[in-house]
């Protein structure tokens, strides 16, 4: 067996989950209450019902994913290029941090609290990560000068969940208009974030901050999963700039060649409203 994997612990949230009874208030797993809108679903049923099922390109389906990214409108990945749809936000992060970070040279970051699978995804592939934790005592507020000054001479890539799992904490614009300008000020090869939007469209804010739209050594990740009450769906995306979104691509044919086709027409009929 890979020792890798068996130094790995297996998820705590998933062990609580197993272990709920009918009626018991479950607070573990990110699963909406709300049942999802079907007039997207059903569009994407008449659709296959025309067209069938077949595979897409590695990339995913190029109409929803130029949808996508004229939904983003992110400085340097607003076209369907910029995008590739994966098999939920997960496997989006995973195949970022397997297609970006040498695990002989390159360290990954992460701001916490954060979602375990970050840490336990570089551990899986033998790449160093190290977390930065926010404080407490300031109620977990992202501390952009804390994050910099925890980046190493190998730190390559930083995660950053916004909205965060678990606190809920969100990245202001300032704050990610000084985190970019400090990144950029870096010499040397540029340090990326992953900022990990999952939570977006749960902002309670009136001056969020997405990095994306500060700093071009930026990939962000989302999916259907928790702004349309899709999680079982399992369709997700990564954007990123060239010549990153090119090794995304190239990372997710050989994870799982494809998302779902069924899956990529509903976020198709999403995108579209």
């Amino acid at each position: 067996m890979n020792p890798k994997l068996a130094a790995i612990e297996p998820s705590v949230i998933r062990a609580i989950a197993a272990k709920k009874t009918p009626g018991a208030i479950d607070l573990g797993l990110g699963e909406p209450t709300l049942l999802p809108q079907m007039r997207f679903i059903e569009a994407a049923t008449r659709w296959a019902s025309e067209f069938g099922l077949k595979y897409t390109v590695n990339a995913g389906d190029a109409a929803t994913r130029a949808r996508i990214a004229a939904h983003y409108g992110y400085p340097g990945m607003a076209a369907a290029e910029n995008v590739c749809l994966t098999t939920g936000s997960q496997e989006a992060v995973y195949v970022a941090i397997k297609a970006l970070l040498d695990p002989a040279a390159d360290e990954l970051l992460v701001a916490e609290p954060a979602f375990p699978a970050y840490l336990k995804m570089a551990q899986l592939e033998g790449i160093p990560a190290r977390g930065v934790s926010m404080r407490e005592a300031d109620g977990f507020r992202y501390d952009v000068d804390a994050i910099l000054a925890a980046v190493g001479p190998r730190t390559r890539l930083i995660v950053i969940g916004s909205p965060a799992n678990p606190t809920g904490r969100v990245l202001t614009r300032a704050q990610a208009q000084h985190l970019a300008r400090e990144l950029g000020a870096r010499g040397g090869p540029p340090v990326w974030v992953l900022h990990d939007e999952i939570y977006r469209e749960l902002t309670y804010i009136g001056d969020p901050g997405y990095m994306a739209a500060e700093y071009p050594h930026t990939i962000v990740t989302n999916s259907l999963s928790k702004s349309n009450a899709l999680t079982g769906l399992r369709v997700g995306w990564a954007l990123a700039p060239t010549p990153a979104i090119d090794a995304i691509v190239k990372t997710h044919a050989w994870v799982t060649s494809t998302a779902s086709t069924f899956g990529q027409r509903v976020a198709y009929e999403i995108f579209g409203e």
